[in-house]
């Protein structure tokens, strides 16, 4: 019995490092794409951050399987725009967009 209290936290912990492991090597794809496609490496650096913990457990299987889904393109749109906040605030303030509530980020 006491062994099976000790497994128990112990598959739970290495259950929630899964999870963060897929979301970040999603969020990792994600960045190499950005760099291939020649954006500025500060703002793919800020969207691989972002989506580290931005990215929904289901989400990551499709990027990881090189696979899309509306909510992979949600969640990567999501992303863009709260970078967009850390990088540049004046542009979208210019459109009448508030970046209040968006955390930074140390990237």
């Amino acid at each position: 019995m006491k062994r099976l209290l000790f497994i128990l936290p112990i598959s739970l912990f290495l259950f929630a490092c899964e999870q963060s492991d897929i979301r970040t090597h999603a969020a990792n794809i994600i960045y190499q794409n950005c760099i291939k496609n020649g954006e500025n490496p500060t703002w793919c650096r800020c969207l691989q951050e972002d989506l580290k913990t931005g990215f929904s457990e289901q989400s990551a299987v499709y990027i990881t399987k090189g696979q899309m889904s509306q909510l992979s393109n949600m969640e990567i749109s999501g992303a863009r725009l709260r970078c967009q906040c850390r990088i540049n605030p004046n542009r979208l303030a210019a459109y009448g967009l508030p970046c209040n509530g968006v955390k930074p980020l140390n990237f």
